[in-house]
């Protein structure tokens, strides 16, 4: 399915990003912390969803980055659960799962030349499969849709830089420096 003109990913994982305490604070603060530590991500569209499984009012934000990284996925899941916890999440609560959170981030799939077939399929879950896809299409992991995005996206701003309208490629070189932004589809 791959497309001879679409990059193929480093090594390292698509990972989501959602937010229903304040979500317009919280996914910054998230992005910033991701591009800052791995110095290059790919970002999805930022999206608002409805909870699903859980009795809140609260809509979410939601999006999936790519992470390039060598780190193993348990070396990943520590610093994404010490990301969580800096905002606010206690992982120790058994109905951790009901609850709004400042942060949930969880690692979808790991990505590199041996893992790539499986990469095909897109999650059915609406908070995840529209934001997913963008960033699957965008390597080549899944055909391209002829259909639009079909849910609301959210204009948020990074450390100056205006994110979530479409999917871009963010680094910080050196690290520590601005957040450059660059959009990886046609405008």
């Amino acid at each position: 399915m791959a497309s001879r003109s679409a990059p193929t990913p480093p090594p390292g994982y698509f990972v989501a990003i959602g937010s229903n305490l304040d979500p317009e604070r919280h996914v910054p603060v998230v992005v910033q912390a991701l591009a800052e530590h791995f110095q290059r991500l790919w970002l999805s569209s930022i999206i608002r969803t409805e909870p699903v499984g859980m009795p809140s009012r609260n809509r979410f934000l939601n999006a999936v980055c790519f992470i390039p990284t060598r780190q193993s996925s348990e070396e990943l899941k520590r610093l994404l659960i010490t990301l969580e916890e800096r905002l606010g999440r206690d992982r120790s609560d058994p109905d951790k799962k009901q609850k709004d959170r400042a942060a949930d981030l969880d690692i979808l799939f790991p990505a590199s030349r041996g893992e790539l077939a499986s990469q095909t399929r897109v999650p059915e879950e609406p908070y995840i499969g529209p934001v997913y896809r963008q960033l699957a299409e965008h390597f080549g992991l899944v055909a391209p849709s002829p259909a639009p995005l079909g849910v609301e996206t959210q204009l948020l701003e990074v450390s100056g830089v205006r994110i979530g309208e479409r999917p871009v490629e963010l680094r910080t070189n050196p690290p520590g420096s601005k957040i450059l932004i660059q959009s990886i589809t046609a405008d």
